[in-house]
């Protein structure tokens, strides 16, 4: 009778033994599932330094459709006549909608409102923005890994530009708050909260980030001389 007792109580463990890595399997402890992670201080700056260049590439270009063209009024006297041409103050509202292949892999997607005046007598454009912008898989280069961002759900752009015959004047300002969920070449992955304000200063030939990304501090600036302008 004692081997087949022997037996069973083997029979027992291995099925006890069995169940505990069933159950350490499902939490997680093999070790085959995604890797939370975070992003260093370092990497949080250059992806700061990364959000300022994509998104201002689009507010830039934006302004400059604007600055194109904006043409003239027509003053009429009341009788149905129009004597000549008033130099005024024109003002509009209008909406974009541009969509960019990230350089690899993935795209952004910027959906916005301007509303803009044109001075004519001064030839100054103001235009100021509201845009909703949305990482799908796009792929960028941080220091020395590849960043995949996809919105979470997007990224609220506020951003202000004023130009006086086509060259920038006065301080132009943004600010970019929202989330995106991450994952690094290496299988790391996160979620990172974003909120930052950036300026650039024509007069000062100066450009500056701060804020918070990925839970530090972010404060990078940038001046340039002449020549480099």
């Amino acid at each position: 009778m004692n081997a087949p007792s022997s037996t069973r109580r083997t029979a027992l463990l291995g099925a006890v033994m069995s169940g505990v890595a069933l159950v350490a399997a499902a939490c997680g402890g093999s070790g085959t599932g995604p890797v939370r992670g975070s992003l260093s201080a370092d990497e949080s700056r250059a992806l700061a330094t990364t959000m300022d260049s994509e998104n201002n590439t689009v507010v830039g270009d934006q302004t400059g459709r604007l600055d194109t063209s904006p043409g003239l009024a027509p003053l009429s006297d009341g009788s149905g006549h129009m004597p000549g041409l008033r130099a005024t103050v024109l003002s509009s509202e209008t909406t974009f909608h541009t969509q960019r292949d990230c350089r690899l892999g993935g795209n952004l997607t910027v959906d916005g409102h301007i509303s803009h005046t044109f001075d004519t007598d001064t030839h100054t454009l103001t235009a100021d923005f509201q845009a909703t912008a949305t990482h799908d898989a796009c792929v960028r280069k941080i220091r020395t890994t590849n960043l995949t961002l996809t919105g979470n759900p997007n990224l609220q752009l506020v951003a202000h530009r004023e130009r006086v015959n086509g060259a920038p004047s006065g301080l132009q300002t943004w600010s970019l708050q929202g989330s995106v969920d991450w994952v690094k070449s290496d299988g790391t992955s996160g979620t990172c909260d974003i909120d930052i304000q950036g300026q650039l200063d024509p007069a000062a030939r100066a450009r500056t980030i701060d804020g918070s990304v990925c839970g530090h501090t972010v404060h990078e600036s940038l001046t340039w001389d002449g020549a480099n302008a």
